[in-house]
């Protein structure tokens, strides 16, 4: 029998095993206490009545559907909010028979998760969905855009004001997008889920089993790592490019390699999976270099990484320009002499690719010397698509 997963609180149910909000502003309120569990509100919230289908007909063939709509008992209106009975969340419209694909973006503090996901989300609407598959990539609802739009774009966009750092005691929705790629029969619609955490939730195990356990459940994996936050690039990084590019003190940095956080999410995968040590992880996972514009001056001339995305300008997935970029970062990697990334890498997981990207661009500078608010100017990002697009290349995806 089929079932989903909840992309909210991570319960899986049976397919038919949905609840339904009443639509009406008159109806019955009552105290919810799933949503209220799950929001982490002092007291409970009230909403609309919550009810669930009814089982019409024969049982044993009902149970083989996500009901569509329900009338409510109540007042008779009719509502297609389905919810799922675990968290009382609205559930994606189309997740009883679109392909849901997680892509987790991981890594520590002040890696750049936040400017990531805002500047690709952007690029994914405006350029490489319509560009690269003649489609669209719209939010499955307001609330959705609400959220990507004053957390994302308003700030970046709009006011050219670098994010805050996430805060780890915020509740954090996923993002979650629908897309119809293809033409004719070969038409595919898909789900894309991003989820937006605080690098400390990568500091501790424990906190990953309860806050991150959405990577268990990835079609592939993003791991951003702030060049700056690599003790072998850093040493080779004037003083000045070092305090525009990471605001993050190298003694709290030091606390949270990327090595052990890639140790972490293995073991975190390892035991949701029952994946035995000595056996590596199949997750496709993209390691990315982040702010590749505070490096640019290491790098030697006539490099590819460099250069413009060729799968934007060739409207086509470009999969021997992801193996040279892949080639030229592990290159870079050992001449830095910086091994740790890649052994962690090669112990635990048997489909790796190695990016470089800039979501801005640029780094933040300060408006009035060192004292200033930072700015920066309208994002200006760098193969923020390759990770994303190799992601879809490896699941089959992408041609």
């Amino acid at each position: 029998m089929s079932t989903y997963t909840c992309p909210y609180c991570f319960s899986q149910h049976e397919i038919y095993d949905v609840e339904f909000r009443c639509v009406n502003g008159s109806c019955v309120k009552e105290d919810d206490m799933p949503l209220t569990t799950y929001e982490g509100a002092p007291a409970p919230l009230k909403r609309n009545k919550v009810f669930k289908p009814q089982m019409k007909g024969f049982k044993f063939i009902a149970k083989q559907f996500m009901p569509v709509m329900e009338r409510c008992p109540d007042c008779k209106t009719v509502s297609s909010f389905r919810l799922c009975p675990s968290c009382h969340n609205v559930l994606p419209p189309h997740i009883d028979d679109h392909e849901d694909l997680i892509i987790s973006i991981v890594g520590s503090r002040g890696s750049g998760k936040s400017h990531y996901i805002g500047v690709l989300i952007d690029e994914l609407q405006k350029h490489v969905i319509p560009d690269v598959f003649g489609g669209n990539f719209m939010e499955t609802d307001k609330s959705v855009r609400d959220q990507y739009m004053q957390k994302y774009y308003y700030p970046l966009y709009q006011l050219c004001q670098p994010l805050n750092l996430t805060n780890p005691n915020e509740k954090q929705k996923p993002l979650i997008y629908e897309t119809v790629i293809g033409k004719g029969k070969k038409t595919m619609n898909l789900t894309f889920i991003f989820y937006d955490t605080a690098g400390e939730n990568y500091e501790d195990l424990m906190t990953m089993t309860t806050v991150n356990k959405y990577i268990c459940q990835s079609t592939g994996i993003i791991f951003l790592v702030d060049p700056s936050q690599v003790e072998e690039i850093r040493d080779n990084m004037a003083e000045e490019t070092l305090e525009e590019a990471s605001n993050i003190p190298w003694e709290e940095i030091a606390r949270s390699t990327p090595d052990a956080i890639i140790d972490r999410v293995a073991r975190l995968i390892r035991q949701y999976r029952n994946v035995k040590q000595g056996r590596k992880i199949d997750i496709p996972v993209a390691v990315t270099f982040s702010k590749l514009d505070a490096i640019a001056e290491l790098l030697p001339p006539g490099n590819t990484v460099s250069e413009p995305s060729g799968s934007i300008k060739s409207g086509m997935y470009d999969k021997s320009e992801a193996r040279i970029i892949d080639e030229e970062m592990r290159s870079f990697l050992n001449t830095w002499g910086e091994r740790r990334i890649t052994t962690a890498m090669n112990n635990n997981f048997s489909n790796i690719a190695y990016f470089g990207v800039s979501a801005l661009g640029q780094s933040p500078h300060r408006s009035e010397g060192r004292t200033g608010a930072r700015k920066i100017q309208k994002p200006r990002p760098h193969r923020v698509e390759d990770p994303f697009l190799w992601i879809l290349y490896k699941s089959g995806l992408v041609k």
